[in-house]
């Protein structure tokens, strides 16, 4: 019934439903104002992050994916859409999403990562350690991206040289 339902009045308590940690009603109610504006990027940005948050990333996905019709260099959707193909073994997908992501340092350290497993996922060992250089040669980055470097030598059966470089991170 729509007829109680109001586009700010949605929005207003979606807002209210996520300062109360609750990310499944923020979702319901994101959705419905989505309803009266279903071209608005604000909103389906507001809709995906609420199903990130609620664990659904499916959902995510398809509103990521809806907002990079609109704004294809956004890095939370390419973000949300290269998580998803990694899950589902897209790993060129994957990629392609990850390394729009550009002009913030966290997600661009996140989609180094994420580009890496990818790499490693496909058995291409050689390009995920190249995937992760940058990361191993800034300092402030060196340590963690040591581990997931020890991490895919350990995992593709590279035990022994995995060692040192998980010692050292």
């Amino acid at each position: 019934d729509t007829t109680s339902e109001s586009r700010l009045g949605s929005y207003l308590a979606g807002r209210f439903a996520i300062s109360e940690r609750d990310p499944e009603a923020a979702s319901h109610y994101f959705r419905t104002a989505l309803k009266f504006d279903p071209e608005n990027p604000a909103l389906l940005e507001r809709v995906m992050l609420s199903e990130v948050a609620g664990g659904d990333i499916d959902k995510a996905a398809t509103y990521a994916e809806a907002l990079l019709v609109r704004m294809p260099a956004a890095k939370l959707p390419n973000l949300v859409v290269g998580v998803r193909a990694l899950r589902d073994a897209g790993y060129a997908k994957a990629r392609q999403s990850l390394a729009r992501i550009k002009d913030s340092p966290a997600a661009v350290i996140a989609a180094q990562v994420g580009i890496a497993y990818a790499y490693h996922s496909e058995g291409n060992v050689d390009a995920a350690l190249a995937a992760l250089k940058p990361l191993v040669d800034e300092g402030a980055t060196r340590a963690f991206a040591l581990y997931h470097e020890g991490l895919i030598m350990d995992l593709a059966g590279r035990s022994k040289e995995a060692s040192p470089v998980l010692e050292e991170a």
